[in-house]
């Protein structure tokens, strides 16, 4: 996950948005999963992230952490560190929650 983030501080991103997306690796991502080996984070862990994300009605912070963890698994497999991409299909998996939360802003 670090190379990743090193990836996006070398490709141009403003300090805001590097501030961002440090804090939310660490308070959501590294907690519940830098442990692991990224080859051995499953489906189910994303989806447990995501969840835990989306209980707090974080809704934005979900969206993001969805996003980033598919970059980083992409970013994973072209390196050849991975074989696939547990976090291709969060989307699916959001909260209804979330999706009764859309439906009255949207």
């Amino acid at each position: 996950m670090e190379y990743w983030y090193q990836f996006k501080a070398e490709s141009g991103r403003s300090s805001a948005t590097l501030k961002k997306i440090r804090d939310y690796l660490d308070k959501d991502l590294l907690p519940a999963l830098g442990e692991k080996q990224l080859e051995l984070i499953s489906r189910s862990d994303c989806a447990k992230l995501q969840a835990s994300i989306e209980k707090r009605g974080a809704f934005n912070v979900a969206d993001k952490t969805r996003t980033w963890l598919k970059q980083i698994f992409s970013q994973a497999i072209a390196r050849g560190l991975c074989e696939y991409n547990p976090a291709s299909e969060l989307l699916h998996a959001i909260a209804i929650t979330r999706c009764l939360f859309m439906a009255l802003v949207g």
